[in-house]
């Protein structure tokens, strides 16, 4: 895991082990709440200034074992052979959000989802509750303090932090794979093949439902191979906006990795 400021220096680096992983991520409180599923399936805790280990209250370590936490509900369809995997991970008011879907996001590969949001004591590690949503997928603190979450790639629900309970904003996507929001309240989707693109929502229409007010990238997406091409992203599976406007894109491709 490494942490820069918003030009791109390294503030400091953090290694969990030979072969841990930083699969997904989520700030609250001065904590860094890292999801390792390569190396024992764990959510381990970091403080933000300087990237060393902040254990978990009267637990004399770090590490939470989330595998065994979401072992309980798996469902009967899963293959008994594999571990269940988060879907998604946030972090705000002093709980951790853990979204049990169909996407394994430590692989990118299909589960059998547990249809469930878990909320999480972000101090202590225990469950607080587990609430029953479609297929949730990437769920995130927006920029405005909001919690948002996607489900069943199709469609995006603000979630209260307290019930956990979601309110669809948005629907009628078709592979969405990343949510975010800026300070005031306009909501970003990243959206996969065939369209490769980030859809801008305007949700201030006093309808309940968000409308669509513009794209960012061009449709299709950048080539795969020749020049580079700046005004178009590819297979975009994690966005943000930071507190300055800025909107960062992580792209899940090995040619080039930005």
């Amino acid at each position: 895991l490494v942490c820069t400021d918003f030009d791109g220096n390294v503030k400091w680096r953090h290694k969990r082990g030979g072969f841990g992983g930083a699969q997904l991520v989520a700030v609250d409180n001065g904590i860094v709440y890292v999801y390792d599923s390569g190396q024992g399936n764990v959510i381990y805790r970091l403080d933000t200034k300087k990237g060393e280990y902040s254990n978990w209250k009267d637990a004399g370590e770090a590490t939470l074992e989330l595998g065994k936490i979401m072992a309980q509900f798996k469902p009967a369809s899963a293959d008994p052979k594999e571990e269940p995997a988060a879907s998604g991970l946030a972090a705000t008011g002093g709980k951790l959000f853990v979204s049990y879907g169909s996407i394994n996001a430590a692989w990118g590969k299909k589960q059998a989802s547990g249809d469930l949001l878990l909320m999480i004591d972000g101090t202590t590690g225990k469950l607080i509750k587990s609430v029953k949503t479609e297929n949730p997928g990437d769920i995130k603190t927006g920029a405005d303090g909001k919690l948002y979450m996607l489900g069943a790639d199709s469609k995006v629900s603000i979630v209260n932090p307290e019930t956990g309970e979601s309110t669809p904003v948005i629907d009628g996507l078709k592979n969405a794979r990343s949510v975010a929001a800026d300070k005031d309240g306009n909501i970003y989707v990243s959206i996969s093949d065939p369209e490769n693109q980030i859809k801008v929502f305007d949700p201030s229409t006093g309808s309940g439902q968000a409308k669509p007010i513009r794209a960012i990238g061009k449709q299709g997406g950048r080539s795969l191979t020749g020049p580079w091409e700046k005004n178009g992203v590819r297979f975009a599976v994690g966005i943000k906006v930071d507190p300055k406007g800025k909107l960062w894109v992580m792209e899940c491709d090995n040619a080039p990795k930005r």
